[in-house]
């Protein structure tokens, strides 16, 4: 069976055999003794030249079968390497094919508030029940044992509860449920609030697809951009853009949406209260003014091919702040005790004077922002860059509350941030990103009896890197280099504070 599938070499070896034959023979002659005839003699002599030729030829032969032996062989061994090929890329197809699934039940399951993540276990009839906890310690390099002049607490180097959350989620065919509760420390308290509560009416062409359509109202998530888009639960870093916290101090508000989905494209419209969950603003889950924030977000989610995706989206808002005004206030008196004697003296009692009312008004204040995410998938693991940047005006809610009525003046607001996260194999992750936010760029201050520009901007760096367990758990440790200009050196010209941070956090999701 051999010699069939390999003629070439049959021939080769057959050959050598048949002239291997005569030479033997010629080893056999007798060697001319003295007294032959001449006749003889040249024929021996002939014949030890034939011998020699024959093996000349039959060196050349065995060179050839060898040669032929060798390409033989690597012959075999370019068809192992192309089977071996074969095989791995249709192993990397089939991979392909199922991280292309999965993505595409995260993109569903985003979509659709009652299951927008992929963790939980199915309860039956629709329902599904998941949560996650993170605990965390955090060191804050401006910490200290003391309290502010208002009681508040300077030592921020403690453990705490970050998140801990139950959800409880119905997602039908045409419609759905969305309960989530939230447990956390940061506060100072151990507190447990309404995270979200959604009732939603939808149309899709089948249970696997996106909506076409899907209306909700209740307590819901904002959908401005994509970092306030985004599930704390699966993002890598521990808290969103320092933009989009002072604008949106938590994404939970209280309102209607439409949104929905056809082929790559991607829509939302809220009308909310405009007072978000946990808004240091004053009136968090109520309605101050009867003018509501409306959201309007437009994107696109295309695959270019099974490895590369690109997606982004376009967000704008616009509503009415509110201003709350002043209550009258009667003159009085006030004494300063500056000698310290305990007697009231007529140099130490002054009066102050009383102020008017002042009424509630409102002001206008809106937003504009782009985002834009590349995502590649290798062996090595997905990569991802994106970035945003937002335009606003009089719509920090949280780090410098806009109120342009007392200010007197708007308060204008611009910010942007750019990031980059790496899968190592499934189980480990690291990612850096940069945020920058200059919550008033209209700002000035006396300094020496001249008029300077402050500037507010804050630059962050922050490196994560650790562990996870695919859909189930992750270690991570996080370090931010915070520069700003809210330091003061001795001539009293702002410098940057020493306030780095650094966070160890773990994370565990059922």
């Amino acid at each position: 069976m051999f010699f069939y599938q390999k003629p070439l070499i049959f021939m080769l070896i057959s050959g050598i055999w048949l002239l291997s034959s005569p030479a033997n023979a010629q080893t056999e002659q007798p060697i001319p003794r003295d007294g032959d005839s001449s006749a003889e003699a040249e024929d021996t002599y002939a014949s030890q030249e034939e011998l020699q030729a024959l093996r000349q030829e039959l060196a050349v032969m065995r060179e050839a079968l060898e040669a032929a032996r060798e390409e033989q062989r690597a012959s075999d061994e370019a068809a192992k390497a192309r089977l071996e090929a074969s095989e791995e890329a249709v192993h990397a197809a089939v991979d392909e094919k199922i991280d292309n699934a999965k993505e595409e039940r995260r993109q569903i399951r985003k979509l659709v508030p009652g299951s927008h993540d992929e963790y939980g276990y199915e309860l039956g009839a629709g329902l599904f029940l998941s949560s996650y906890v993170q605990g965390q310690y955090e060191w804050h390099q401006d910490s200290e044992d003391a309290i502010s002049v208002d009681g508040a607490l300077l030592n921020q180097n403690r453990f705490l509860l970050r998140r801990g959350r139950i959800k409880l989620a119905g997602d039908y065919r045409y419609g759905g449920v969305n309960l989530e509760l939230d447990m956390s420390t940061t506060a100072g308290d151990f507190r447990m609030a309404v995270r979200r509560a959604e009732a939603y009416l939808q149309y899709k062409k089948s249970d696997d697809a996106l909506p076409l359509i899907q209306v909700g109202a209740g307590v819901i998530d904002t959908r401005f951009g994509y970092d306030i888009a985004t599930s704390s639960r699966s993002r890598l870093f521990m808290e969103r853009a320092l933009m989009v916290r002072s604008i949106w101090p938590d994404p939970a508000d209280v309102g209607v949406s439409a949104r929905g989905a056809y082929k790559w494209l991607r829509y939302s419209f809220q009308v909310v209260n405009g007072e978000p969950r946990n808004s240091p603003s004053g009136f968090p889950g109520l309605a101050p003014s009867a003018s509501p924030d409306f959201i309007f977000r437009a994107g696109a989610d295309a695959p270019v091919n099974g490895r590369f995706r690109i997606s982004g989206n376009l967000s704008f808002l616009q509503g009415k702040g509110f201003s709350p005004g002043r209550t009258a206030t009667k003159g009085t008196l006030e004494w300063s005790d500056r000698n310290e004697d305990g007697v009231a003296q007529n140099t130490e009692i002054r009066g102050v004077p009383g102020r008017s009312a002042a009424p509630s008004l409102t002001y206008n204040r809106w937003a504009a922002g782009l985002d834009v995410q590349l995502r590649l998938k290798t062996r090595l693991g997905t990569s991802m860059l994106y970035g945003e940047a937002m335009l606003a005006e009089n719509l920090d809610r949280a780090l410098y509350v806009s109120n342009p009525i007392a200010e007197g003046m708007n308060q204008r607001m611009f910010g942007y941030y750019v990031g980059l996260t790496q899968e190592f194999t499934r189980w480990a992750i690291a990612g850096f990103r940069y945020d920058f936010y200059d919550p008033h760029s209209d700002l000035f201050e006396s300094r020496a009896g001249k008029i300077h520009t402050y500037d507010q901007s804050i630059h962050t760096y922050s490196l994560v890197a650790g562990f996870q367990l695919p859909e189930r758990g992750r270690l991570l440790l996080q370090y931010d280099v915070i520069r700003d200009h809210y330091g003061r050196d001795g001539a009293g010209v702002p410098r940057d504070l020493s306030n780095n941070t650094l966070t160890l956090r773990l994370q565990v999701q059922l």
